[in-house]
């Protein structure tokens, strides 16, 4: 809407694209369809896929659905993310075409045994903490884990890395008092986000007394704290606890790609080729599972990341 594009739903790929989708086609042939991941991105292509006609059996290596909804759900203020991942859960486990096996990583040696007609990869993305000096010191911890409740840290925390996941992991932990600062490289922090979502968290922010600072990038962390630099090349030491590391996800592209040429047509879909956010996962699944017929899985892995209409 700010930016003058076409109307579209994050959660509802057929809005704003009636002219196309107005209804989901049958499938001309229904087939055995296998789906790797049951993040937002698989259990979208698993629902979109069995409407059409298909049978589907979805594989999820952990015990629950959501992927990575089941995280950023945790926060009070995400009681829509909460009631998202209810949702698709309901969708999955209610249709008689969807057949759901938890604690099964998919391979391609369970490709070969359940021998599907399409398989949708989507195994998502994960989060690491890069190399750089003091990066293997204990008081370096990532950030999803510390997101998730994984990880305890002590009052005084950096947070390296200002986008959504940094922002929320400040506000979070600043209402628990907890004495926060945010040292994002770029001139800006919630870049990631829409207008509204980025005045938002940055109220938030203020709010709550976390201090940003912005144009600066993390060099190095000692065992008190670390050291940034800013655009001036000026050094400056940060007394910290803990530095939580919040600087992107990056594509589980290798657990995918191994299930390239397994099946007469594999798709690569959502985070696993690149990573983004729910409107991504979903509309991505959503387009390679009504328009499967028109690619095949080669030029799915060569395009990776489809979306059209």
């Amino acid at each position: 809407f700010f930016k003058g594009w076409t109307m579209r739903c994050a959660v509802n790929p057929q809005c704003g694209r009636e002219s196309v989708f107005a209804e989901i086609p049958a499938a001309k042939s229904p087939m055995k369809v296998l789906v790797a991941g049951g993040g937002p991105a698989g259990m979208e292509a698993a629902i979109v896929a069995a409407q059409r006609g298909h049978r589907v059996i979805l594989c999820e290596k952990e015990a629950e659905l959501g992927g990575l909804l089941k995280t950023v759900a945790i926060p009070d203020y995400k009681y829509d993310i909460k009631r998202l991942l209810s949702y698709m859960r309901h969708k999955v486990y209610t249709s008689k075409n969807i057949e759901v096996r938890t604690g099964v990583e998919v391979t391609p040696e369970v490709v070969r045994e359940i021998q599907p007609d399409i398989v949708f990869a989507a195994t998502g993305s994960t989060s690491t903490i890069p190399e750089f000096p003091g990066s293997d010191r204990p008081n370096v911890v990532l950030g999803e884990d510390v997101y998730a409740g994984r990880q305890e840290v002590g009052q005084r925390v950096l947070v390296a890395g200002g986008g959504m996941l940094g922002c929320e992991i400040a506000v979070m932990l600043s209402k628990k008092g907890k004495e926060v600062t945010i040292a994002e490289m770029l001139d800006d922090i919630a870049h990631d986000v829409e207008p509204l979502s980025q005045m938002a968290l940055k109220e938030m922010l203020k709010e709550n007394g976390v201090k940003v600072m912005t144009g600066c990038k993390l060099d190095m962390v000692t065992d008190r704290g670390a050291v940034v630099i800013d655009k001036q090349w000026n050094r400056i030491t940060i007394s910290a606890d803990n530095i939580v590391i919040a600087l992107g996800r990056f594509p589980n592209r290798e657990a995918a790609e191994k299930l390239i040429g397994t099946a007469p047509k594999v798709f690569l879909i959502g985070d696993c080729t690149t990573p983004g956010d729910i409107y991504d996962a979903i509309h991505d699944a959503f387009i390679h599972s009504v328009k499967e017929e028109k690619e095949s899985g080669q030029q799915a892995a060569k395009h990776l990341h489809v979306v059209t209409g």
